[in-house]
């Protein structure tokens, strides 16, 4: 991936012997995880906390919300840059991405094609080349472009919450690679 190296380390609550957490472990989360923890209905919101906050954990060292800031749409970053870290989750599957440089990365499990959203988030480029795609490789190639964009997206900062008329424009700004193991796919962006 060009001159940006970027470290994935990946966590599976499905997998983990760490799943679910005690009440200890909770405790040792950032506030932040804890409480999204403690405080979600759905099982797999608290295997999102779960997975980020052991990652966080594990590989920078984040024990506590003081070390970390969040920008004005919600990404968390260090206080002390860098290293810079972003996060994706997918079902039970958390991924953090770590770089000496800003990062963005999505994770998704490949499903069925997602013809909504791909209308009103993809450019133009993408809703053709989705478009083109043979109908056995629809999910894939859906959830390829999608990853792409959402790992741009975060990366720029904005998420979704930047005007999709500025999406192209964003994508041409960064490095994307895009990588698949079995039904997972993910895509890291980084500056060019």
């Amino acid at each position: 991936m060009g001159a940006t190296d970027v470290k994935l380390y990946f966590w599976d609550a499905e997998q983990s012997p760490d799943w679910p957490p005690t009440e200890e472990q909770v405790a040792a989360f950032p506030t932040f995880y804890a409480t999204r923890y403690r405080e979600a209905k759905a099982e797999q919101i608290r295997q999102q906390a779960c997975g980020s906050a052991f990652l966080l954990a594990m590989h920078l060292g984040i024990t506590s919300d003081e070390q970390l800031e969040r920008g004005a749409h919600g990404k968390p970053s260090m206080q002390d840059d860098p290293p810079f870290f972003n996060l994706s989750h997918s079902g039970a599957v958390t991924v953090l991405a770590v770089s000496d440089a800003p990062v963005g990365v999505d994770l998704e499990h490949i499903t069925d094609v997602r013809e909504s959203v791909a209308r009103r988030f993809f450019p133009e480029p993408f809703r053709q080349e989705l478009a083109a795609a043979p109908e056995e490789n629809r999910p894939e190639t859906f959830f390829r472009l999608w990853t792409r964009l959402e790992a741009a997206l975060k990366l720029d900062g904005r998420g979704l919450t930047a005007p999709r008329s500025e999406f192209g424009e964003i994508l041409e700004r960064y490095d994307i690679q895009t990588e698949q193991r079995d039904d997972l796919i993910w895509s890291i962006a980084t500056e060019k």
